[in-house]
């Protein structure tokens, strides 16, 4: 019973880290085809800022899903 909650709530975890990348995802796109439709470089802070964001997510998201599966193996 303790297991499927914490798998519950894990799964929770990793859909709402989910639904920040996707958006910023989203963002970062529009913000490179700005900056790339006035020759700008892509290597601007804006972009970086996302991409750090992103990043953390997806190590977090890595980490639950990590902690998720260890759950499911274990008896």
């Amino acid at each position: 019973m303790l297991k499927k909650i914490r798998m519950s709530i894990i799964a929770f975890k990793i859909e709402w880290h989910w639904l920040f990348i996707t958006s910023g995802q989203k963002k970062a796109n529009q913000i490179v085809n700005e900056l790339l439709m006035k020759g700008q470089s892509v290597y601007s802070p804006k972009v970086l800022v996302f991409n750090r964001r992103l990043n953390r997510r997806c190590i977090r998201v890595s980490v639950l899903s990590g902690m998720y599966n260890s759950l499911i193996y274990t008896q």
